[in-house]
């Protein structure tokens, strides 16, 4: 797709990639988030319940409850790179581990063949 090189570069590139869902949202990870992770980037998302699910919060990407967490939080990550990029790196490793398309197919694949 045209332009998507750049947008993973984008992602990768940022200090922080920030991820606000919409209110009217109440569950679910935006498929972005696992774009930005996939390349490396650092992500800083507001609190979703599936995060603590499918991944270690604070270890392969950072939430947040409220607009001053956020701040408090976002200028932690920018104060301190080397945690910051380690948190990347984890994030990258747990997509590349347990979120790419074909794993993401084997288990479709999987639970279809328990419904036969």
């Amino acid at each position: 797709i045209e332009g998507e090189e750049e947008g993973f570069k984008a992602y990768y590139s940022a200090k922080i990639n920030l991820n606000h869902t919409l209110t009217s949202i109440e569950t679910g990870i935006p498929l972005r988030v696992f774009d930005i992770l996939g390349v490396g980037g650092f992500v800083l998302s507001n609190d979703q319940e599936e995060f603590y699910e499918l991944f270690e919060v604070d270890k392969e990407l950072v939430t947040f409850s409220d607009f001053d967490e956020m701040l408090e939080k976002a200028d932690y990550y920018l104060r301190h790179e080397e945690q910051r990029a380690r948190i990347g790196v984890a994030g990258y490793e747990k997509v590349r581990a347990c979120y790419t398309y074909p794993i993401a197919m084997k288990k479709m694949l999987v639970e279809l063949e328990k419904t036969l």
